[in-house]
């Protein structure tokens, strides 16, 4: 059988619950990360720092707001997430899974046994592949050429396109080099947003088959720009003296946030100088795109040119002062 015939068999298997659970689910996909922390500290010192351009800029790409794709799943009702179906130890967030689709993830992925809302999907992939490797690590085994985590992210996306519903794209931490630079590493996340990207024309949301795919910001909906992109880049270059002063920087941030209040959060995902967003040599003059591919950046061009470059709140702020406060940032350790 070749895998679409697998997949209808599937689908028959699982019933007409199968198309009801997807038409009235919504998944959020994105990084679990929680950010920059150094980010968030820039929030406090922002006023003092910053022109009232480059201030706008700020507020209007919500650069100083870390979010997680956790906090868009709290505040919707019957959200589903991928960690759902995969999950970690000792998690119990598999219970909240929707059943039918639960179900069609277990047959699909040709796990052992009958399927069961006690199980995790983590637990079947285990018993059923063996216990040596994750269902994300790569040197584990492929299930239809794909890492067991990347397979069922697809299954899910084929679902919503296959029977409606909504995906969510979460894309506030999502590092846009490994996006849309077509040389270096690639996680699940960086080749779930170029898939997904492909549907995108220009505006916050876009037609998937039968389903809809909507972009968001920091849990809000938003018309994802080139600005936003860029605001996120990459992580920061592998040089200890840049590190160091990034570090350097966050203590002094931490420092003030003892006078001022709480500025860097709590649970961040990773240590605040190992993030960081546009962390290459300082910027020149020029559009955007000019200036990655003069940092040595091979765009995938088909991609980049579905979006556009500014949010319509900063179209009448010219380009260079936007790259001068990415500059700023940078000299600052912000981003």
């Amino acid at each position: 059988m070749t895998r679409d015939e697998e997949e209808k068999d599937v689908i028959l298997k699982v019933g007409e619950r199968l198309a009801v659970a997807f038409k009235k689910s919504t998944f959020v996909y994105g990084t679990q990360g929680k950010g920059s922390a150094a980010v968030g500290a820039a929030k406090i010192w922002a006023s003092h720092h910053f022109s009232n351009d480059q201030q706008k800029v700020g507020r209007e790409l919500n650069l100083f707001d870390p979010g997680i794709r956790a906090e868009a799943y709290n505040k919707g009702d019957g959200f589903q997430m991928m960690d759902m179906y995969y999950g970690q130890a000792g998690n119990q967030l598999f219970r909240k899974r929707d059943p039918a689709i639960a179900e069609y993830i277990h047959l699909a992925m040709k796990y052992k046994g009958t399927f069961s809302m006690n199980q995790s999907g983590r637990d079947a992939f285990l018993a059923t592949y063996g216990r040596t490797y994750e269902g994300w690590d790569g040197r584990g085994p492929k299930i239809n050429g794909n890492t067991a985590t990347v397979e069922i992210s697809r299954l899910i996306r084929r679902g919503i396109e296959r029977f409606g519903g909504k995906l969510i794209f979460e894309g506030k931490w999502v590092y846009y080099s490994q996006v849309f630079n077509t040389k270096g590493y690639k996680s699940d996340t960086d080749r779930e947003a170029v898939g997904l990207f492909s549907f995108f024309r220009g505006d916050s949301s876009a037609q998937f088959g039968k389903g809809k795919i909507i972009f968001n910001w920091n849990g809000k909906q938003v018309v994802p720009t080139h600005c936003h992109f860029l605001s996120n880049w990459a992580f920061p270059a592998n040089d200890k003296g840049q590190l160091l002063r990034v570090k350097q920087t966050v203590a002094l941030l931490e420092q003030a946030a003892a006078r001022t209040g709480p500025a860097v959060p709590a649970l961040a995902a990773k240590e605040p100088w190992m993030i960081g967003a546009l962390q290459h040599n300082p910027l020149t003059r020029g559009n955007l795109e000019s200036w990655l591919k003069q940092g040595n950046v091979e765009l995938n061009q088909q991609l980049w040119n579905r979006f556009k470059e500014k949010p319509a709140g900063l179209e009448h702020i010219p380009t260079e002062k936007i790259l001068a406060l990415f500059a700023k940032g940078l000299n600052l350790g912000y981003i």
